[in-house]
């Protein structure tokens, strides 16, 4: 897999980065886009979005305190991240575990390898409550492994369909 895409993603990046910039959103992030795997493991934030089988992005790549963002490979038999990247994590979470346990190869194999426990896996909400506190450290290497779950995908929609009726913004179809 290699980041770069066809001139369709890059006009969307364009445009992306010329709405955002005004606002000061992307004063430190990237304009362009990698030239390897590497080159884009190498940032602060790394997403991998794949249907790769085999492993995309390496643990020895990344810089400390990287975030980790795996939302692809959502099937027992695809990986985007190796076993050095949970070897590497301080932190790792996921949605929701027992959703985990089924279709995440990312947790599932370095698990069965010993390299990570299920008890070293945390779900979203546990941080987003405040049970968990995520990051200890600058330093620390976080991974957040999504699958996606349907019905927070239809939550978060009716709760931004509400906010933007409150608001008089937004046309309806």
């Amino acid at each position: 897999m290699h980041p770069r895409r066809g001139a369709d993603d890059r006009a969307g990046r364009r445009l992306l980065s010329d709405r955002a910039q005004p606002r000061g959103i992307l004063q430190a992030c990237r304009r362009e886009p990698a030239e390897s795997n590497r080159e884009a493991a190498e940032q602060d934030v790394v997403v991998t979005i794949t249907s790769s089988r085999d492993p995309v992005l390496r643990g020895e790549w990344l810089r400390p305190g990287a975030l980790v963002c795996a939302a692809g490979a959502n099937n027992p038999s695809s990986r985007e991240l190796d076993n050095v990247v949970l070897e590497r994590a301080t932190f790792v979470c996921c949605d929701w575990k027992e959703q985990a346990r089924i279709e995440s190869a990312d947790l599932i194999e370095p698990i069965q390898h010993r390299v990570l426990d299920w008890l070293e896996v945390h779900e979203l909400h546990e941080v987003v409550s405040g049970e968990l506190p995520g990051r200890q450290s600058h330093d620390d290497i976080v991974v957040f492994k999504s699958n996606g779950i349907a019905a927070w995908d239809v939550a978060i929609a009716a709760a931004a369909v509400d906010r933007a009726r409150e608001r008089g913004v937004g046309l309806a179809l």
